[in-house]
């Protein structure tokens, strides 16, 4: 069985988050389950009438909410957004999205948001902590950043490949 960093294509991740996510899983692949990519969420936006039924299904996902990853770990759902230098959209969409999963997905009673990104300005993590988003920060240069409540268990291992 393939592990999830040696998957050859992560759907509706573009090659930036694909990095990002490929280095989180490096430290954290065995610590989640059941992942999931490019997850969509919300009733989106009616498609027209005239559409046959495959084109309004595909009108449907097109006009949905996307959730970048969703993983299983300990009994919680986890939801994560991988994006490089995240602003206020992003903290928007992990709210919505939480309310979207527990609405249109089979979550878990806990669900947890965290963000992986390369570059995190100082109010944007005041802000994230505010809303208990764990931020993984891989920046192009230098070592990651973890959260300090979720430290990687293999750390060492992880860190000489």
């Amino acid at each position: 069985m393939v592990s999830e960093l040696e998957r050859a294509s992560y759907p509706g991740l573009n090659s930036i988050s694909v990095d990002l996510w490929r280095k989180f899983l490096k430290y954290y692949q065995n610590d989640f389950t059941d992942y999931n990519y490019n997850v969509h969420v919300g009733q989106g936006i009616q498609a027209p009438a005239y559409l046959t039924p495959d084109e309004a299904a595909l009108w449907k996902q097109l006009t949905q909410k996307r959730i970048d990853v969703t993983a299983e770990r300990h009994g919680e759902t986890w939801i994560f957004e991988i994006v490089e230098r995240p602003g206020l959209a992003a903290v928007g969409q992990l709210i919505g999205y939480v309310h979207l999963g527990r609405a249109y997905l089979q979550t878990q009673e806990v669900v947890r948001t965290a963000l992986i990104c390369a570059r995190l300005g100082h109010d944007m993590a005041l802000i994230f902590n505010a809303q208990n988003v764990l931020v993984f920060l891989f920046p192009p240069a230098g070592n990651p950043s973890f959260p300090p409540t979720f430290q990687p268990s293999g750390l060492a291992s992880a860190s000489g490949s």
